[in-house]
């Protein structure tokens, strides 16, 4: 029993050390210098998440540059103290899951209370200078403003550059490719936990049918990483890496019901012929969404909820037998191929077949089963 426990303990520490590896934070890093551009060792570096108020701290090394690994998704304001200098201020730095954001803060020779404030516009970089991945981050406000048929997150995918769709044969689903790559080879992951059916990669029921929906309500930002992908990613030639909502100090909530139906839908070619009606299709997708504080600064909760009811007719094409048919009695045209119009045109060609009659293999002569008449 101990024994098994202890592996218990063992796999779930592993686990957990895998999730961690996953980057589902982001990172804040940057030089500090003073106007003339020397570098200032020995700096105290404070990066405050705005909407949790955490604290993440660090210290600039002999040349000048701070890392802070593993802070939360979103905005910060970073403050630089040193001796001998005026305090740096650098507001509204942007956290994307699984990025660096860069920051160059210049400090002015003077008393520390003398406070110099600037917006990440000038301070913080845009191009990525750490590594060589190349990424796209889907932002939250793409995610609940975009229009999006079914509201699956996943299908952003669809507008980055690189990314090739089309509808799978059975039109069941998207095949998806990316920079050219085998469908099978991309992998989602939501908060680290794999969304996918691993015994079936393939990238239709990837996005269409993930274990874990990617619902546009409930997902802050994602990432598509194509290529030049770190260590931390696992199996996949393409990562895409999503992460859920969190709470804050402040109360942010919503409800929603999105709702579709046949009224304006017009019908296909092939029912229009076989005189169907446009098939049935009312669907409901409804939640709502609250994440707020449990204690100031400290614990935060978030909790979102979405459910679709689908009520869908799918037209079908069925062989109906005639009652001569099920007496194994078939006819068809002689010489020619057997359609309304050649029926029309050619009564005197007319054939039937007794299947019946000629289930005996031993007949000598098959054309004894076909009726002249």
């Amino acid at each position: 029993m101990k024994r098994t426990l202890l592996a218990l303990a063992l796999s779930l520490f592993v686990a957990a050390g895998m999730l961690v590896a996953q980057e589902l934070a982001g990172r804040i890093e940057g030089n500090v210098a003073d106007v003339t551009g020397a570098v200032i060792p020995g700096a105290n570096v404070t990066a405050t998440h705005v909407a949790t108020n955490t604290i993440y701290r660090g210290t600039t090394s002999r040349v000048g540059r701070f890392v802070i690994p593993l802070v939360r998704l979103g905005r910060y304001t970073i403050a630089v103290e040193a001796s001998g200098f005026g305090r740096g201020v650098v507001t509204n730095v942007l956290v994307k899951v699984g990025g660096t954001a860069s920051v160059n803060i210049t400090l002015e020779v003077g008393a520390l209370e003398v406070e110099t404030v600037v917006t990440a516009d000038t301070a913080q970089q845009i191009i990525n200078t750490v590594d060589a991945e190349l990424s796209i981050v889907v932002d939250e406000r793409r995610v609940l403003e975009l229009p999006l048929n079914g509201r699956n997150a996943t299908e952003l995918v669809f507008l980055q550059a690189g990314v090739h769709y089309e509808q799978t044969p059975t039109g069941e689903g998207v095949e998806l490719y990316i920079h050219g790559q085998r469908h099978r080879s991309i992998n989602i992951t939501l908060d680290g936990s794999d969304t996918q059916d691993n015994f079936n990669r393939a990238s239709s029921i990837m996005v269409n049918q993930p274990l874990i929906a990617l619902t546009a309500e409930n997902v802050q930002e994602f990432k598509v990483a194509p290529g030049n992908t770190s260590a931390e990613y696992s199996r996949g030639g393409i990562q895409i890496s999503a992460v859920t909502r969190s709470g804050s100090n402040e109360w942010h909530g919503s409800l929603f019901e999105f709702h579709r139906n046949d009224k304006f839908s017009a019908n296909d070619f092939f029912n229009n012929i076989a005189g169907a009606e446009v098939p049935k299709l009312i669907r409901n997708q409804f939640g709502g969404r609250i994440g707020g504080p449990i204690i100031k600064d400290k614990t935060f909760f978030y909790f979102g909820y979405q459910q679709t009811r689908l009520s869908k007719g799918i037209p079908v094409n069925r062989t109906v037998w005639t009652a001569e048919a099920r007496q194994g009695i078939f006819r068809f045209l002689e010489g020619i191929s057997t359609n309304p119009a050649n029926v029309r045109a050619n009564p005197s060609l007319i054939r039937s077949f007794d299947l019946l009659d000629c289930r005996d293999a031993s007949d000598p002569d098959p054309r004894d089963c076909v009726d002249d008449r």
